[in-house]
């Protein structure tokens, strides 16, 4: 089973490498759909993008939650897109947040999250499954805070309507936090100013996270009537 997965991996490493070769010369072409890309997700290649690798960065998520407690998100429902292994479900658990869920799509960053931060694997009600199939059933204006991190350039084209469900489901603070200029094969950066405005929603703010990095924009959106 273990050379399963290893060459199975390899393999897809390998066919990546090749796109990433013609999408520079053949984007649309090159263009993966929206299957390979939530398989992708689900069973990332390459250690860089294993659960692991998003365990010892704290700081990246209390900075989110200083940035929560400064626009005065009240400590009711949270909601995260891509949570990985909980690292920043915990953060918001240790500041007072307790109604947590989130989405995640590969199912060994939840088992690891139980392993790494079991207070927040107990709390949390964690969706295991692509945000599109997620985001659908979750009621209207529920949560105060929804939010995403380095997740939405993952995004397929095709998928663009799950923005819709993302401003139906907030209450509140809508955060996300991403660099709207970064190319690659399987990446799809995107101005979410316009995107949001033009789903109805008003920015309140807009700042670049050291603790991120200097290409990560976050941008606030709350509905006008909260504003």
């Amino acid at each position: 089973m273990v050379k399963a997965n290893k060459l199975r991996n390899a393999l897809r490493k390998a066919r990546y490498a090749v796109l990433s070769r013609v999408y520079g010369r053949e984007s649309e072409k090159a263009r993966p759909s929206q299957h390979s890309i939530q398989d992708y997700w689900r069973d990332p290649p390459g250690k860089n993008n294993q659960p692991g690798a998003y365990i010892d960065l704290t700081e990246k998520s209390e900075a989110l939650v200083r940035l929560a407690e400064e626009l005065s998100v009240p400590k009711g429902p949270v909601l995260e897109i891509g949570s990985n292994v909980g690292r920043s479900l915990q953060s918001f658990l240790d500041h007072g947040w307790s109604d947590l869920s989130s989405i995640e799509i590969n199912p060994q960053a939840v088992a690891k999250m139980a392993e790494l931060f079991p207070e927040a694997a107990d709390i949390a009600k964690v969706h295991n499954m692509a945000v599109e199939d997620a985001i659908v059933s979750m009621p209207d204006r529920h949560f105060d805070l929804v939010f995403s991190k380095a997740v939405l350039l993952h995004i397929h084209p095709d998928s663009e309507w799950v923005f819709e469900h993302m401003v139906r489901v907030t209450k509140g603070t809508l955060l996300v936090v991403e660099n709207e200029d970064q190319q690659s094969y399987k990446l799809f950066p995107r101005k979410y100013r316009p995107i949001f405005e033009g789903l109805g929603m008003v920015q309140v703010d807009e700042r670049i996270l050291p603790e991120v990095g200097q290409t990560y924009i976050a941008r606030s959106f709350r509905h006008p009537e909260a504003v």
